[in-house]
């Protein structure tokens, strides 16, 4: 029995750090091509909010230049607005 609690508790703590070194998700919102670059507004959570908000996200606009193979190159990204509520974007 206690060997058991033992390795449940070894994969409850395992995946706690695995949780921890996950990458920030990026949700895309818009995506246009404007001549030969691809330009993609995305939020992403800023682990901030209350009730009344809910969950808080960071605007960023990424603009790379579109090889003729389909893949991006060349990306910068801007933090356009900060701490904004997910309902006033779409």
């Amino acid at each position: 029995m206690s060997t058991r609690i033992a390795l449940v508790g070894a994969v409850l703590v395992g995946a706690a750090f695995g949780a921890g070194c996950a990458e920030t998700p990026n949700i895309l919102v818009d995506q246009t091509f404007v001549g030969g670059r691809v330009v993609r507004m995305t939020i992403m959570p800023t682990g901030e909010g209350t009730e009344e908000t809910g969950r808080l996200f960071n605007m960023y606009v990424r603009a790379c230049e579109q090889k003729p193979d389909g893949t991006a190159a060349a990306c910068k990204d801007t933090l356009v607005i900060e701490n904004l509520v997910p309902a006033s974007v779409y």
